[in-house]
């Protein structure tokens, strides 16, 4: 090997270090951020305390509602029911519901950001109401809606922790978009026929220890009217709003991968050289694929922690394609042309893939998508020799945008955040480039007999 390759290798080498272990400096991060709650005052097994004040906020029961007003901020009223005790210590004594509502807001809470204006609390009939305003809760969308962005945009996850959240449009609209979460529920049949519009409900689970959550991406689009016009004025308005960030998160959390996918590609057209048996690699990819799947139906029989936990087994798919990829390349080396290479690796890996991708859900679609098309393209790039052409830079393209195509679909990302996602993809990405290496030099290999692709001639 050449000096320049030498250094083409070390240089890859550091970069696909690099972008496996780059995630991990984001993951502490978003990790250490806890998810905020709706309501800053209305979980119920913890103890708002102030020390001024001497009394402890114990909630008994707890409803918000939150209304969109003209100028896109979101007036919120909380109406909490307390404890026997704390309704004693605070019956007739306002400046200890301002001073225990105060140390409330010191912890976090959706908006805390961008600061909750307009404090109003106040104590009657045993009931604490609580008001805030959040600005830039909203934004003016096509076609005279208007789209409540504060849950969709939050970077971290959202915990109800109220018993029930009620979402207003300014003057009763109608919801106009189907939101990722919530139940739209028509004004007029909720008690007063002569209310006019919908809102959004949803029931959660006040106890501080709860999960209940609103799903990431929670967009509402409020608009004048009903109808096709005005679902599809919804639908962009949330797009428009959403885009941006949805394009950010999955760059974020795919990016690593495709770095790697590139430097691990880029190594196999300028460093490495192609298999001198590729019968023997198709064989040691067989044998793997069978191992692999032989182990996974073991260890979800026996129950394993994993991604195999749930009898997720349509999972168990790739490995087999890329199991029956080996045993037919180990009987058959050589292809006559691309179209038999694509044939080859489409009904094998490919109807593995496409069968894991289908049938799994969330991040493991991600995985199997990437690992497939990581797989059959870098063997694709190698039957074509490593040439410079259309076909391998096609080919190269969708090698390299498929864990940021595959992430998308799940953004924008709550939780612990993109950072989280691209530490658990990236290590997934190098075992699949590790396994679409050995098909490169499959596909680039020379052969004793049988035909082989070089641009658009054939050799014997």
């Amino acid at each position: 090997m050449s000096a320049l390759h030498r250094a083409v290798a070390v240089a890859l080498a550091v970069l696909a270090v690099v972008a496996v272990l780059a995630p991990l400096a984001v993951v502490p991060a978003t990790a250490s951020t806890p998810p905020e709650p709706v309501c800053p005052v209305c979980a119920r097994h913890v103890e708002y305390a102030s020390d001024d004040a001497g009394v402890e906020l114990d909630v008994v029961r707890s409803e918000v509602v939150m209304r969109v007003q003209d100028d896109d901020s979101a007036r919120f009223r909380a109406r909490v029911t307390v404890s026997n005790d704390t309704a004693s210590a605070l019956r007739g004594n306002e400046s200890a519901v301002d001073a225990v509502v105060a140390d409330a807001f010191e912890y976090g809470y959706v908006g805390d950001d961008r600061g909750a204006r307009d404090v109003t609390a106040s104590f009657a009939d045993d009931e604490l109401v609580v008001a805030w305003t959040i600005p830039d809760a909203a934004r003016e969308g096509p076609g005279e809606t208007t789209v409540v962005t504060l849950f969709g945009e939050s970077s971290i996850g959202i915990h109800l922790r109220a018993d029930r959240l009620v979402l207003y449009g300014d003057d009763d609209p109608r919801v106009v978009n189907r939101p990722r979460s919530g139940r739209v529920e028509d004004l007029a049949a909720t008690g007063n026929g002569s209310l006019d519009g919908e809102r959004v409900v949803w029931e959660g689970d006040a106890d501080y220890d709860a999960r209940s959550h609103l799903q990431e991406g929670t967009y509402v689009a409020f608009g004048p009217s009903e109808g096709v016009l005005a679902s599809a004025a919804g639908e962009l308005g949330v797009a428009l709003a959403v885009g941006p960030q949805m394009l950010a998160d999955a760059l974020a959390a795919g990016g690593p991968s495709a770095i790697l996918l590139a430097a691990t590609l880029a190594a196999c057209l300028f460093v490495l050289d192609g298999s001198s048996n590729p019968a023997r690699d198709g064989r040691w990819l067989a044998v793997t694929g069978t191992v692999v799947v032989v182990v996974g139906v073991v260890y979800t029989l026996l129950d394993g922690y994993g991604p195999l936990t749930d009898r997720n087994l349509e999972l168990l798919a790739l490995p087999a394609g890329i199991a029956a990829f080996g045993a037919l390349t180990a009987r058959a080396p050589a292809v006559a042309n691309l179209r038999e290479a694509a044939l080859r690796v489409a009904g094998t890996v490919g109807v593995g893939g496409v069968v894991a991708t289908a049938l799994s859900g969330s991040f493991l679609t991600q995985l199997a998508a990437t690992f497939t098309v990581t797989v059959g393209g870098f063997y694709l790039v190698g039957v074509y020799d490593g040439r410079v052409g259309w076909p391998v830079a096609a080919v190269t393209a969708l090698v390299l945008v498929t864990p940021v195509l595959a992430v998308l679909p799940a953004t924008p990302i709550g939780g612990f955040g993109p950072g989280f996602v691209a530490f658990l993809l990236t290590p997934i990405a190098l075992v699949a480039a590790l396994v679409g290496v050995a098909a490169y030099r499959i596909g680039a290999g020379k052969q004793v007999t049988g035909e082989r692709v070089v641009e658009r001639t054939q050799t014997v």
